[in-house]
């Protein structure tokens, strides 16, 4: 999806099982080439479907290097209302150069970032 995009309204659940294998790893890769970027950079838990394309389409994008920026969840409960929001708001700190080893979401939830690609 791109920024100008928007988002509609939908109930299902992402799922990598729901598409033929490879194609979204390959659509991945492919918009980043057309796109000329030399960078991905994904913000989502750790465990989600969303990490795991990232993780398998890394391979597959050439000269771009792949990051994942998950919200360090460990010895805490609430991520359904804390990780969403963390990443929200690691967005907005990413976007402002303010995203760094000390970032702290507004309720103290660090982030970590993974390089993937």
């Amino acid at each position: 999806m791109l920024a100008e995009e928007g988002v509609g309204r939908y109930e299902q659940r992402f799922s990598l099982a729901d598409w033929p294998a490879g194609l979204l790893e390959e659509c991945l890769a492919a918009a980043a080439e057309a796109l000329d970027v030399r960078n991905v950079v994904a913000f989502c838990a750790r465990t989600t479907a969303y990490a795991e394309l990232v993780r398998r389409a890394a391979g597959s994008m050439n000269r771009i290097d792949a990051w994942l920026v998950r919200p360090e969840m460990t010895g805490r409960g609430g991520a359904q209302v804390l990780v969403p929001e963390a990443c929200g708001q690691a967005v907005a700190a990413f976007l402002d150069r303010k995203l760094d080893g000390r970032w702290l979401s507004s309720r103290g939830v660090p982030v970590r970032v993974e390089r993937v690609g």
